[in-house]
């Protein structure tokens, strides 16, 4: 997993050609295609994805910082379908998941090393 800071304007026009989006706000969220308009005065947080990468501009000190996490060959994984989608039988996304991206330190342990959102390939 490979993780970057951006410049927020380089990044606001990568969020605008990724496919999905989790924002929240502080009256609503949005999950699902990313939408055409993008008001980041409003976020809270947001994320935006597909199959290999996922920008968040998440809050540090009083501004978002945007941050890109790119899939590297050699990551091991591990995938699973978010809570609130399964329990959610209305949610046609099952091609949306969450991705746990899985290390092993100098004592041989498995640690979670970051989690994203991803895409199946085939829903891209």
């Amino acid at each position: 997993m490979k993780l970057e800071r951006m410049n927020f304007d380089a990044a606001l026009e990568l969020a605008k050609r990724l496919p999905f989006a989790y924002i929240t706000e502080l009256s609503q969220f949005h999950f699902g295609a990313t939408p055409e308009t993008l008001e980041p005065a409003e976020w809270a947080e947001a994320h935006f994805f597909d199959g290999t990468r996922e920008l968040r501009f998440l809050p540090e000190e009083d501004a978002l910082v945007p941050t890109l996490l790119t899939e590297e060959s050699d990551d091991r994984f591990v995938d699973e379908i978010p809570g609130f989608m399964a329990s959610d039988k209305s949610l046609d996304r099952k091609s949306i998941l969450i991705r746990k991206y899985i290390r092993t330190d100098e004592d041989g342990q498995a640690y979670i090393a970051a989690v994203r959102f991803t895409v199946k390939e085939d829903a891209e």
